[in-house]
Formats: structure tokens, sequence, C-alpha cells
């Protein structure tokens, strides 16, 4: 590989898909995030499990006048008229309260979400991502699905923590906390971002993700119940995942041998031991395996207790972006290594549509299958 191509590579490639600099990259990003938010906007209310909750959430808002959600907003679980004013952080309270000033229907609140959280997003991995054009892929494979058409909370969140990666690529980490606790406005869970920044100091090397990753397979042959119902003790949400475990047994398992993680693994294994030196040492790419790595680690580790682990290894997976970018840098001309990562793409994209049927992605075609109404908070 020659000096020259070492030298681009810790610089984000402007063009989706390609090499070249090309002023239209902004507009089709922003095309591209208008057709996905109106493809997320009308999926109706049993394509995914927390598309009803959302529309709860904004029939019970729309209703509030600013007094009244001045006053919710202090009390935070608060009844209005018989129904329960849902407790959602404060930033996305706000945030939803502003849209029902502007818009009158549930399709256009789901809209204005999902074209905030992908226009944030995509400029994030446009500017700050190695071969933006895989990571975009990656994302939508698997992670727009995740975020956009569900959890909309913990996608603006995570568009948020994107923002900031080149805070954190660069080691301002002061820059990174405030761009992390504005996301945590959004998403309480925006917090364990702050787990990236000893991720930055210092790479695991082969030797330390080897040991990091049987680490994760040990313990997740033991059961950590006894260790979350202590932690319980001192945090409320804590305690409710605890309890929404044991009594209706929610996210009761999980697959051990789930075949998109095992492919992740393999993703990682080359990623690691099929890179130049020169990759090595470059920070960004240290950080983003170590990235890739823990988020898998955590998937295992909470095996036991997947109401935790699992939120984990999504929110922490959502920024495998920036190893896919480089690992397609990297590999670029093996077609070994890029075919596995295109089975990847489709394995995963494949596992929430067709298999464990987690959103109804074709929903505009017909009634491809119902989702029963099970939400979560």
């Amino acid at each position: 590989m020659s000096q020259s191509e070492l030298s681009a590579t810790p610089r984000p490639v402007p063009m989706p898909l390609s090499g070249r600099r090309d002023p239209l990259v902004l507009p089709l990003l922003m095309l591209l995030a208008l057709v996905f938010a109106v493809h997320a906007s009308l999926r109706g209310l049993r394509s995914d499990y927390d598309a009803a909750a959302y529309a709860n959430w904004f029939e019970l808002i729309s209703k509030f006048s600013p007094a009244e959600f001045w006053r919710a907003l202090q009390e935070s679980n608060v009844y209005f008229q018989g129904d329960l004013f849902f407790s959602f952080e404060i930033g996305f309270a706000v945030l939803s309260f502003l849209i029902t000033r502007v818009v009158g229907s549930v399709e256009g609140f789901f809209f204005v979400l999902t074209l905030l959280g992908l226009a944030t997003k995509l400029l994030a991995i446009q500017r700050s991502c190695p071969r933006p054009g895989w990571a975009l892929l990656w994302y939508f494979s698997w992670y727009y699905l995740l975020l956009e058409m569900t959890t909309q909370r913990a996608g603006l969140a995570a568009s948020l923590v994107l923002m900031g990666f080149p805070a954190l690529f660069a080691g301002r980490y002061w820059r990174f906390l405030l761009f992390t606790l504005a996301a945590g406005l959004f998403h309480v869970s925006a917090v364990m971002a702050l787990m990236l920044v000893p991720l930055r100091w210092r790479p695991f090397g082969p030797k330390g993700l080897l040991l990091l990753m049987l680490l994760g397979f040990a313990l997740s042959a033991m059961s950590l119940l006894p260790l979350v119902e202590l932690v319980g003790q001192f945090n409320d949400k804590i305690a409710e995942y605890y309890k929404l475990f044991m009594e209706v047994g929610f996210y009761e398992s999980v697959n051990k041998f789930n075949v998109v993680v095992l492919l992740r693994l393999l993703l990682l294994a080359i990623g690691i031991f099929g890179a130049s030196a020169e990759f090595k040492t470059l920070p960004g790419y240290a950080l983003a395996v170590n990235i890739f790595a823990a988020s898998i680690f955590f998937y295992y580790a909470f095996a036991s207790f997947p109401l935790v682990g699992g939120r984990v290894y999504e929110f922490l997976g959502v920024f495998q972006i920036y190893f896919i970018g480089y690992y397609a840098q990297i590999f670029r001309r093996n077609l070994l290594a890029m075919g596995l990562l295109i089975l990847v793409l489709l394995m995963q994209f494949y596992a929430l549509v067709f298999h464990v049927k987690f959103v109804d992605f074709f929903y505009f075609i017909g009634n491809s299958y119902n989702i029963e109404t099970q939400h979560r908070k």
C-alpha cells in the first residue's frame, strides 16, 4: 500500500460510495434524509414496536397549553384529563411540544423527528468517517430500523453524539462532553457515550481484544441478576428494568450464537489482524476498533440481562460506522473481505426485517405482516 493511500485514510471521503469531491453531496444527503423521513413517517402504528407509544405521546402533549406543559415538566409524571403524561427526557419533551405547535398529525410528528435525526447523522458521517458510503449502508441496514423507525428519542441522542465525534477524535474531551450531555436531554442512554473517552486513550491491541472477548463469553455463562438487583437499589431505572425482566420476562434470553454478531466478530478479527501496522497506529482507527469490540463485549457480558446489555450494544453499535468506514478503506481491493462486509449488510437487514420482524420496512407494499402491540419504555 502506497504512502499516498495511507496519508489519505484519516480524512473523510466526501462523496458517498465515491472518493470524488462533488458540490452535489450535501443536497443528495438531504434528499436521502427526506426520502427516508417520509418512509418512516407513513409507516402506521403497527409497523414497529414503539410507533403507538409515540403516537399516544403526541396525542397527549398536543392537548397541553404552554402553562400546562410547563407544570407537567416540573412535576415529571402527571395526569392530564385522566391520561398519563409520560416522563420523557426534558429535551425530547420540549422538542415534541414545539413540533405539535407546527404540525397537527402523528405522521407530521414522525416526519419532523426522523428528518432531524437523519439529517444530522448523515452530515456527521459524511464529514468525519472514511468511506462514508459504506458507513451509510451499514447504518441503513441496521440502525435506521432500530432508531429512526422505533426508538426515535435514542436516535436524536445518537445524532448529537455523532456530531461530537470529531472532537473526540481530536482529543477535545470537554467539547465531546457537551455534545453528550446535550444528547442526554433526549435519551438518558446517551451518557453511555462517556465510556468512549477512555477507549480513545489507548488501543486494546490484539491480545487485549482477545482477552476482552473471552471475558465477555465467560460472563455470558454467569447470571448477573443479583448484581443488577443490587444496583437497582440505588437506581430507579435499573430497578424498573429488573422488575420488568423478572415479572414480565421481556427480552428473557439472548442468542449467544447470533449469526449477525458472529459475522461482526469475524469482521473485527479481519480488521485487527488484516490491517497493516500503519493503519493500526492511527488514533481514529484504534478508537473505531475499540468501540466495535466494546459493543460486542456488552452483548455477551450482559447475556443474562439483555434489557441492559442489549441497549448498550445497540447504542454503542451506532458508532460501529467508523470501524466500517476504516474497514472499507483498508480492504477496498480485497474481494473476500469486502464480500464478507456485503454479506453482513444483507444478513443484518434480513434478520431485523424478515427473521425477528422487528419492523415492517415494506409496509407500503401491503400488509406484509402485523407486529403485535408491545411497547418498550
